[in-house]
């Protein structure tokens, strides 16, 4: 079980993932972390009354851009969740599907529509480049990832989007 726009998702069954699932004992997942951040944080800012702002997740997600192998069944997954949310989803196996792949960051992306079978898509056949994605003035971006991938290719992929907005971490 897994939340994403403020609702609770099951992860697709299959027999290799109920396999798996009893080997994975004692994993933390980051957003289970951040969640005991924000509780901890919101019960310091009570015990001082209240004077401090707690950071809370938006209530509304401008896009989302999910980060990993075009293969992955979990990564599609979770663009049908944007998707379904009503929320334009990017799906991108790299940071350079953001502007020009070793060059200047410029706003457009190249990503795997849900329509594109994945074996089709990792021959770089049936993507999308859409300009202007990144639109002007405040956005909030939701940013997920598949389970297997690095959190390198996320930070990458972080700084590109800063990048078009000419900022960096």
């Amino acid at each position: 079980m897994y939340k994403m726009f403020g609702s609770e998702y099951e992860a697709p069954k299959s027999d290799l993932y109920a396999d798996l699932e009893g080997e994975q004992v004692g994993i933390s997942l980051l957003s289970t972390k951040e969640q005991e951040k924000l509780e901890s944080r919101k019960m310091e800012a009570e015990s001082r009354g209240g004077v401090e702002a707690v950071a809370e997740y938006p209530k509304k997600i401008d896009m989302c851009i999910v980060i990993g192998g075009f293969n992955s069944s979990n990564t599609t997954h979770l663009l049908e969740i944007a998707e379904d949310e009503g929320v334009p989803g990017y799906h991108i196996d790299c940071a350079d599907r953001i502007g020009i792949p070793g060059g200047e960051v410029t706003n457009k992306i190249q990503h795997k529509p849900l329509s594109t079978p994945p074996a089709v898509a990792m021959m770089d056949e049936g993507l999308e480049v859409t300009e202007s994605f990144l639109p002007e003035g405040p956005v909030t971006i939701g940013v997920t990832s598949g389970a297997s991938t690095p959190d390198k290719m996320v930070g990458d992929t972080l700084q590109r989007i800063l990048a078009l907005r000419g900022l960096q971490l």
